[in-house]
């Protein structure tokens, strides 16, 4: 782990568990519910057609809620888990577990580079499994 991401081995934002523990809830409260039975649908067709590529970059939550918005915390908007800073925020899908990074001033996602990018399959971001980390 990132020595400056730590205190004392312990990460200073667990955003992990936050979403996690809200993505699970999330999942656990669709049944029966038309809507989020079909964005789960969808969502897991985007997964089955693009998670070879959104592994291919994979990120630490941790790491990236700690880099864009420092000591913000997470909250729900539809299937999503949002962290929203003054300039950036971020977007986690409850369903699937990827996020992206969406520059407020830029109004475009951000590349692993940081750079805001308009090529979507460079957007999408993995989120590492809690072992992955």
């Amino acid at each position: 782990m990132d020595d400056s991401l730590s205190v004392r081995g312990w990460p200073v934002s667990d955003a992990k568990a936050e979403y996690s523990s809200s993505a699970k809830r999330y999942i656990d409260h669709t049944e029966g519910n038309p809507i989020d039975i079909g964005r789960v649908a969808r969502a897991r067709d985007r997964e089955r057609r693009y998670n070879s590529q959104w592994l291919a970059l994979a990120v630490d939550i941790n790491q990236v809620v700690e880099k864009y918005t420092p000591g913000v915390r997470g909250k729900p908007n539809g299937y999503k888990w949002v962290y929203r800073g003054e300039r950036y925020e971020i977007r986690a899908d409850m369903i699937v577990g990827y996020l992206r990074v969406y520059d407020l001033h830029a109004h475009s996602f951000l590349n692993r580079m940081g750079v805001p990018s308009s090529v979507e399959q460079d957007t999408h971001f993995k989120i590492l499994k809690r072992e992955e980390m």
